[in-house]
């Protein structure tokens, strides 16, 4: 059961992660929502407060290591296309031999197809970071709103000392 649980995991990985940060992100604002409900909010309002600040928050963070990594791909691709070209410049300056030549030509395209390629997946992985903040934050807004009521169903009663750490 459990390796179909993670077969089904890893199958669902989208799902998976904007679960799993709904989750965390929840768990984190939790109290914020519940000091808003002692104060006489509404369990939709202070859900929608708590969570649109939590998600403005986290694309904050993302939008800033962004902003402080791109610049540095844009460096190392640009020092990769100045190191081949200075490679082929210099191997057509001291005149290898016809099969070096296209061999050295070869592996500049191949690096410069890899760099292409990457830069795709790098590409996807943004779309799956914008799909699992969209999820992860209607989630958020969902387990705000009634994650206490659910959880309060999925733990039973528990008798004795383990009542109040479970909770």
């Amino acid at each position: 059961f459990a390796l179909v649980v993670v077969w089904l995991a890893i199958q669902l990985s989208t799902t998976t992660v904007s679960v799993l940060v709904a989750g965390i992100v929840a768990a984190t604002f939790a109290p914020y929502v519940m000091a808003l409900r002692r104060r006489g909010w509404g369990r939709a309002k202070a859900a929608g407060v708590v969570t649109a600040g939590a998600v403005v928050i986290i694309i904050a963070i993302g939008v800033v290591i962004v902003l402080a990594f791109v610049p540095q791909i844009a460096n190392v691709i640009t020092g990769m296309q100045t190191g081949l070209q200075q490679i082929q410049t210099l191997a057509a300056d001291v005149s290898l031999p016809p099969e070096y030549a296209a061999m050295l030509a070869k592996l500049a395209d191949d690096i410069r197809n890899w760099v292409t390629g990457e830069a795709a997946a790098l590409a996807n992985l943004g779309a799956v970071v914008v799909t699992v903040t969209i999820l992860a934050g209607l989630l958020t807004f969902y387990l705000l709103q009634d994650g206490d009521k659910a959880f309060a169903w999925a733990v039973p009663d528990t008798l004795g000392w383990r009542r109040q750490p479970i909770r």
